[in-house]
């Protein structure tokens, strides 16, 4: 049902599901628990001129419903907003806030943790506020530190010459030849959110590189990677935007994105996709998977957010590939698909059109099982 909201006579919809909700023009505040525990299957969008939301008003009971109580994984705040309730958006899905205003709103407890994106020079404020500091705040003028490591072994050295302490870098662009110790510096850097490699040549990444980096949202790799190993971004749960797969690269390990905020997968030419290298990206919403003999292991992409999957001439798909896609809506084979594996999109309960664009040579059992 749609669920129009006006400015006054508001119920509370607990429990309730919604195909999408409206906020009148009008609405300046949004009340407690209008919307705790249900569950709305469209994104939203908060009125431009909202000042307050109540607490648990998209709030989830518990953890229990993975999908959260919101379809979204990011939400623009409004600039009007000044205050934000208690656990209002706890367990509701999202992973990421767009914040249009220079002051935070205020909290009367801890938010998040979310990546929060503010605008620029406004993370100092953002950070001062102690109800915000276990969000990973995102400003575009904080400093890109470019160190060049000349000769392997010596990051930690060059980046006390700059008068830098570990623990306050941010961003961070790496030349040269870093080493093992190098990389052992790397992860001590708790709060770094952004991490540039695109000019150092490695064709592996090193194992573990990124353990322990849970603040890391964006990353560049080199162009000249060629493996992206078993688990390589395990913890990085804040790994988010459109992960851009470096041209030379043909192979991505099992489990490698699993459980990370990406948000699009860009390649070109063919892949090995691993067994669950993306499972539960819950906020992958469109993927195209393509190239001549690209193979998607074993329930690579279980478990995400897909709306929409397009596989293209030439992919074979193994068993489970796309299974328990909850939000999947569309799939469009394209002609002279290689195969498809058994179950491959079982339980994509609402699943409403498929299109087959020509031939698929080779399709396995009950490709469609538990589909609406």
């Amino acid at each position: 049902s749609n669920y129009g909201v006006s400015s006054s006579g508001f119920q509370t919809q607990t429990g309730k599901t919604f195909d999408s909700v409206i906020f009148g023009p009008n609405v300046t505040d949004i009340p407690d628990e209008l919307f705790y525990y249900s569950f709305i299957n469209n994104d939203i969008v908060l009125p431009s001129g909202l000042i307050s939301i109540g607490a648990r008003a998209f709030s989830n009971i518990d953890y229990g419903d993975a999908s959260g109580t919101l379809s979204q994984f990011r939400l623009s705040l409004p600039e009007t907003l000044e205050r934000i309730g208690e656990d209002c958006f706890r367990y509701s899905g999202l992973r990421i806030l767009d914040c249009t205003m220079e002051t935070p709103p205020s909290l009367n407890a801890p938010i998040g943790p979310y990546n929060v994106f503010v605008p620029e020079n406004a993370g100092i404020n953002y950070r001062a506020d102690q109800n915000w500091k276990s969000c990973f705040i995102i400003d575009p003028a904080d400093e890109i530190l470019t160190i060049n490591v000349r000769t392997p072994g010596s990051l930690y050295d060059r980046i006390i010459a700059q008068n830098k302490q570990l623990g306050d870098i941010l961003r961070l662009k790496i030349k040269g030849n870093p080493d093992d110790t190098d990389w052992n510096i790397v992860r001590q850097m708790s709060k770094m959110y952004e991490l540039d490699l695109s000019e150092l040549d490695f064709e592996t990444i090193p194992n573990g590189l990124f353990n322990g980096l849970n603040n890391l949202s964006t990353l560049s790799l080199p162009n000249t990677v060629t493996t992206i190993p078993a688990s390589a971004f395990n913890g990085c749960t804040n790994l988010t935007g459109i992960f851009h797969i470096p041209s030379s690269c043909t192979e991505i390990g099992e489990f490698a994105f699993r459980k990370t905020a990406i948000e699009g997968l860009d390649y070109e030419g063919s892949l090995i996709i691993g067994r669950g290298a993306f499972g539960y990206c819950k906020t992958l919403n469109e993927v195209v998977i393509k190239g001549e003999n690209t193979q998607v292991g074993e329930s690579a992409f279980t478990g995400c957010g897909l709306k929409k999957v397009t596989i293209e001439e030439g992919v074979e798909l193994e068993d489970e590939a796309f299974s328990f896609n909850h939000k999947l809506t569309e799939i469009i084979l394209r002609d002279g698909v290689s195969s498809i594996g058994n179950l491959a999109f079982q339980y994509c309960e609402v699943l409403r059109k498929v299109v087959f664009d020509g031939l698929v040579n080779e399709i396995g059992e009950k490709i469609f099982n538990m589909c609406s």
